[in-house]
C-alpha cells in the first residue's frame, strides 16, 4: 500500500484524479490537499510515498512546495502536474529530484505509466535500504560473535595467536579483574543481550566486557579497574540485575585484582574459575578468590580406609551408620582445608566402586547395570548436599538389592530413630528435624512412624518425656524444674500441666504417692 497525497487548488482536478486512481490501485490511501501549505501540513502528520501536485496555485506555488518537500521529507517522490505553456517548468523541476512529470489533461495510460515507474523505484529502494540494514545487523551480529570467541580463547590460552586483535578493539592493558557470574534461569529463561546490557550500565565506575564462559548460564564479566568493590555493591548488583531480570537468581565468583588484564588475563581467569568450582560447599551468592585463596586444595584422608569398616555396617543391615562413617570423614576433611571438589567426589566414587566390586556376588545383574550410572551421578554431583543425598541412596540401594536391610528406610531406621530419641530426650526435638536426619520427606517420614510406633510422633515423644520424668521424680530428689529441663521442657509451669494430662496427678502429687508406697 502506498499513501497519495494529490494537490491542487481546484476541486474538480483533484476529485477527477482521485477517482482515477482509485480505479487503479483501489488499494492504495489516497490523500487531498488544495494548497501546498495544507500538503505540507498533512505530510507533517502522515508520511506520504508520493506527492502529485499542480505547478501553478495561489500562495506557495507547486514549485515552491517541491523544494520545500526535498528539503524536509527527502524520501517522497514528487510528479509534477503541468499544462502545455508550463511543459519547460516540468522539464527543470526534473533535474532538482522530481521523479516525473505529467501534463494536462492528464491521460489514463499515461497517469497508469508514471505512477507505475515510481513506485517500482520507490519498492526497489525500501528492498536496497531493507538489505542494508540487514547487512549491518549481520555484520553487528558477527562482530559479537567473532568478539566473543577472542575472549573465549584469549582467557584459557596465553598463547592465543589473535591476543594482539584484542588489544586493538578493546583497552585492556590496564588493571582489573575478571568474575563469573552463574545464572539461574527462571522458568521463562532469560535474554543473554538484556543481561550483558543490565550489567554494562550498572558498571558505570570501570570499563567491563561481558561474554559467555562455555558452560551454560555462566558468564565472564571482565572489569577494568585497580580497586574490587565490596560484598555490598555484588549483592546490590545482583538485586539490580534481579529487576532487569526477573524470576533469574546470580551468583558472582571473583578473582583477585590483576596488575595488567592484557598479561594476566589467564591467571584472572583460572582464579575465578576455581572460587566456581568451589560452589561446591555452598559458599553463597558471593565468593572472593581472595578470601577462599587460604582453603583451596585440601588434602584428602580417611576416605579409602573406610571399605571395610563400611562393608562390616552394610553387612550388619546398619546403612545409617555406614554412610555416617563417609559423611564423617567427608566433614573432617573440610576442618582446615576445602578438597578439590572433583577429586573429593571422585574419592568418594572409588570408595564405593571398592564396596560394590566387594558384594558382588550378592547383587542382582539388574543391580549391577544401574551401578555405573548412579556413581557417575555421585561423581558429577554439583554440591556437597547432593553428593551426600546420593551417596545414601546408593547405600540403600544396595542394602535393598542383597537383602541386608530388613525392611528399606523402614525397621532399621526407626529402630535407630528409637535410639537416638532415647538419648536425646531433654533435646528440643521436631519430627521435622529427625525426618532430615534420616533423609526422609517429613510428611512420609510422619507417616511411617505412625505406622511404625502406633503414635504420632509428638505422642511419642510426650510418653517417653512423662515416663522419664516419673522414674526421676521416684528416684531422684530433684526440683520439679530440674526434671522438667531434664526431660525436654523448658517451661517448668507447662510441665506441670502436662504432667498432670497424662497421669492425672501433678509431679508432687505423683512423688509424695510414691513415698508412701
Amino acid at each position: 500500500m502506498f499513501r497519495i497525497l494529490i494537490v491542487d487548488d481546484e476541486k474538480k482536478h483533484r476529485s477527477g484524479l482521485i477517482r482515477l486512481l482509485y480505479t487503479m490501485y483501489p488499494e492504495d490511501m489516497l490523500l487531498e490537499a488544495d494548497s501546498a501549505e495544507q500538503a505540507l501540513e498533512i505530510m507533517s502528520l502522515l508520511e506520504c510515498e508520493i506527492v502529485i501536485t499542480d505547478i501553478r496555485m495561489p500562495g506557495m506555488d507547486g514549485m515552491e512546495l517541491v523544494w520545500r518537500i526535498r528539503g524536509e521529507f527527502p524520501d517522497t517522490a514528487v510528479i509534477i502536474l503541468s499544462g502545455y505553456g508550463e511543459f519547460q517548468y516540468a522539464k527543470d523541476a526534473i533535474k532538482y529530484g522530481v521523479s516525473d512529470y505529467l501534463l494536462k489533461p492528464v491521460d489514463i495510460g499515461e497517469v497508469k505509466k508514471c505512477l507505475d515507474k515510481v513506485k517500482g523505484e520507490i519498492t526497489e529502494r525500501r528492498n536496497r535500504n531493507q538489505n542494508q540494514e540487514t547487512m549491518k545487523s549481520q555484520l553487528r551480529e558477527t562482530e559479537s560473535v567473532y568478539m566473543e570467541y577472542l575472549m573465549q580463547q584469549f582467557v584459557r590460552n596465553a598463547e592465543f595467536e589473535k591476543r594482539e586483535k584484542i588489544r586493538e578493539i578493546f583497552p585492556i592493558e590496564q588493571p582489573g579483574y575478571l568474575m563469573l557470574c552463574e545464572i539461574s534461569a527462571g522458568e521463562g529463561g532469560f535474554d543473554a543481550q538484556e543481561f550483558r546490557m543490565a550489567v554494562k550500565s550498572y558498571i558505570k565506575s570501570a570499563s567491563s566486557y561481558s561474554f559467555s564462559a562455555g558452560e551454560k548460564n555462566l558468564y565472564a564479566i571482565l572489569v577494568l579497574s585497580a580497586q574490587k568493590e565490596n560484598h555490598f555493591w555484588f549483592e546490590t548488583m545482583r538485586r539490580a540485575l534481579q529487576k532487569t531480570l526477573p524470576g533469574c537468581g546470580f551468583a558472582f565468583y571473583v578473582s583477585s585484582v590483576q596488575e595488567n588484564m592484557y598479561k594476566q588475563m589467564q591467571k584472572a581467569y583460572e582464579e575465578a574459575l576455581t572460587v566456581w568450582k568451589y560452589r561446591f560447599y555452598s559458599l553463597g551468592d558471593y565468593c572472593d578468590f581472595d578470601l577462599l585463596g587460604g582453603r583451596l586444595d585440601g588434602e584428602i584422608e580417611e576416605i579409602a580406609d573406610l571399605l571395610n569398616p563400611m562393608l562390616e555396617k552394610i553387612k550388619q543391615n546398619d546403612i545409617i551408620s555406614a554412610f555416617q562413617m563417609l559423611k564423617s570423614a567427608v566433614v573432617k576433611n573440610m576442618e582446615d582445608k576445602l578438597p578439590e571438589p572433583g577429586k573429593l567426589c571422585r574419592a568418594v566414587m572409588l570408595l564405593l566402586f571398592q564396596i560394590v566390586k566387594a558384594l558382588d556376588s550378592m547383587m542382582s545383574e539388574e543391580m549391577k547395570q544401574k551401578t555405573d550410572e548412579s556413581l557417575m551421578r555421585i561423581y558429577q554431583s554439583q554440591t556437597l548436599e547432593r553428593l551426600l543425598r546420593f551417596v545414601y541412596g546408593f547405600l540403600l540401594e544396595i542394602g535393598k538389592n542383597i537383602n541386608f536391610q530388613k525392611e528399606i528406610r523402614g525397621v532399621d531406621v526407626l529402630e535407630h530413630c528409637r535410639e537416638y530419641l532415647e538419648k536425646h530426650y531433654m533435646d528440643e526435638i521436631t519430627m521435622e528435624m529427625i525426618a532430615e536426619k534420616y533423609y526422609f520427606n517429613a510428611s512420609y517420614f510422619s507417616t511411617v512412624f505412625k505406622n511404625y510406633f502406633g503414635k504420632s510422633f509428638s505422642g511419642y515423644m510426650t510418653e517417653l518425656r512423662m515416663q522419664k520424668a516419673k522414674e526421676f521424680l521416684i528416684s531422684t530428689d530433684w526440683k520439679i524444674k530440674e526434671i522438667a529441663s531434664k526431660t525436654g521442657y523448658r517451661d517448668a509451669n507447662y510441665f506441670i500441666r502436662a504432667f498432670k494430662k497424662f497421669y492425672g496427678y501433678t509431679p508432687e502429687e505423683y512423688r509424695k504417692l510414691s513415698a508412701q508406697d
